[in-house]
């Protein structure tokens, strides 16, 4: 095998300790008496880790300041504002800032792979992720019913509850598919069903239709390219909109009948239609600024007390109101926009249609994450010139 020397800098050093330490074992972490103490410090450290690296990338001077991060930038200090508004709490508000650290500090290690057109970078981050996801499929092997039972999620795994579970390997199948070469039919069966026997493990329905829906895009992924970004996002709003007034339609005794006794799902499909309406109630005091981050105002509006919209754009709203909603929107459009001269490449075809099975759970969950902003990034460069071969790498230490 061909012998080559990797040189890694400290950037790239911090830049794997980004990675790491967003995408966190949570379930580990949560599982440990003193959770709470170890949460602490993990923000101290993401707080420190995530300056550090933007600091070694402005001295590399990587434009960050763009369409995409400007508009991912208002929204953050619109959050900011409005955490800081509603509560006192300044620990919350301390969270948020290093949640919109961490995700400035994603948009900077894509921006530096597509500047630098990094093969290196590029498969270090596919490297975590195989490493993460080799764990979270053995722990799902291992114990179907989670390592434990964490309050409110449940059956709680590796890195979490069953949904970042899922959004995890999503992410891996999504790095296997653009740097895999071979792409036969062959190749992806197996990472495709053991994603939905891992789903069918930990009860995650919206798993596997998101895997299913991701099959059907990539076999019709010809179509799907032709989506323009302002049709992707008019689609997602469209039916977010249909479903907030979804209640008319649950209310009608013949779709209760089927939903009921057809599907055998509850009269209120688990809650959302109860949030939708709590959703409504919202919208006569909060709509326009909304109740800043991780905020309990659905919980507040639902007997039953749901912890969030299970619903990415209605999330969305309830932190940062309908202005808000604006400069987040325009975020994705941006990237996307910025992207799209990209997908005549099968390698950035791939990463838009696993981008679009988030906008697909979207519409059931909260799927508008640091995996989310991850992929959009990862959409919005010439993928095609970073995904390299396999080599076999002499690693070695770069200080200068």
């Amino acid at each position: 095998m061909k012998q080559i020397k990797l040189k890694v800098t400290y950037i790239q050093i911090f830049f794997l300790l980004s990675i790491f330490v967003t995408f966190l074992p949570n379930g580990l972490i949560y599982a440990s008496g003193k959770a709470a103490q170890i949460v602490r410090v993990i923000y101290l450290v993401q707080f420190f880790i995530y300056s550090v690296t933007i600091f070694l990338c402005a001295k590399k001077s990587l434009r960050l300041i763009k369409a995409p991060v400007i508009g991912f930038m208002v929204w953050g200090i619109i959050l900011l504002l409005v955490t800081i508004n509603y509560t006192k709490d300044l620990m919350k508000v301390f969270r948020a800032a290093v949640y919109l650290l961490g995700i400035l500090t994603i948009f900077l290690i894509v921006s530096y792979m597509f500047s630098y057109q990094s093969e290196k970078v590029f498969l270090m981050i596919y490297r975590i992720f195989t490493v993460f996801s080799f764990f979270n499929l053995a722990t799902v092997i291992l114990a179907p019913n989670g390592l434990f039972s964490y309050g409110w999620q449940g059956a709680t795994y590796w890195f979490g509850g069953k949904f970042i579970t899922f959004y995890m390997y999503y992410i891996w199948l999504c790095l296997y598919s653009i740097k895999r070469r071979n792409r036969n039919i062959i190749a992806f069966v197996l990472p495709l069903a053991a994603g939905i026997f891992m789903c069918t493990r930990i009860r995650c329905s919206t798993g596997i239709a998101c895997i299913c829906v991701t099959v059907l895009l990539i076999l019709g992924r010809k179509i799907v390219v032709r989506i323009k970004p302002w049709m992707l996002i008019t689609i997602v709003l469209g039916i977010t909109t249909v479903m907030i007034f979804s209640n008319v339609l649950f209310n009608n005794p013949m779709i209760q009948y089927f939903v009921v006794n057809v599907l055998h799902r509850s009269s209120v499909m688990t809650g959302r239609v109860e949030i939708y309406n709590a959703f409504l109630k919202i919208m006569r005091t909060d709509i326009w600024l909304g109740a800043g981050y991780d905020n309990a105002i659905i919980m507040q509006n639902t007997t039953l007390g749901y912890l969030n919209a299970q619903n990415g754009i209605l999330d969305v709203i309830t932190q940062t109101g309908l202005i808000g909603l604006i400069p987040f929107v325009y975020t994705i459009y941006a990237f996307l926009n910025v992207g799209y001269g990209y997908f005549n490449n099968i390698e950035n075809q791939l990463a838009a249609i696993f981008l679009i099975g988030f906008f697909f759970c979207s519409f059931g969950e909260i799927s508008f994450n640091s995996y989310f902003f991850f992929l959009l990034a990862l959409v919005s460069g010439d993928l095609s010139k970073v995904v390299g071969k396999r080599l076999g790498l002499h690693v070695s230490l770069k200080t200068k």
